[in-house]
């Protein structure tokens, strides 16, 4: 999103917003601006799943109804390298080399 506040001679202040969304605002006061709340559309679907026994396959249903990236993480939250397989737009398999076990991020 993208909101752009120009202060204008005269102490004017204008608000463009340059994408879909809405901004509420509160108060314009010399050199100053109050804005309450910023939103845009329903935002994007996420999911976490959290595998805590080791497998070096898991089965994970998101329900995200698409087939979203998919982020792999140790239980460090660094980057762990696997196979993604989008089984369906809710469903995915994740092969690994060696049984491993932590998190995956779907967005």
């Amino acid at each position: 999103m993208s909101v752009t506040i120009n202060l204008i001679e005269g102490n004017e202040v204008t608000i463009q917003r340059n994408v879909i969304g809405s901004v509420e605002l509160v108060n314009t006061v010399p050199n100053s601006v109050t804005v309450s709340q910023v939103a845009v559309g329903s935002g994007d679907l996420h999911f976490e799943h959290t595998q805590s026994a080791a497998s070096d396959q898991w089965d994970v249903t998101h329900n995200l109804n698409k087939k979203p990236a998919v982020s792999v993480l140790d239980s460090n939250d660094y980057v762990v390298y696997a196979i993604v397989h989008h089984i369906t737009n809710n469903r995915v398999i994740i092969e690994f080399n060696v049984p491993t076990f932590g998190k995956a991020v779907f967005n």
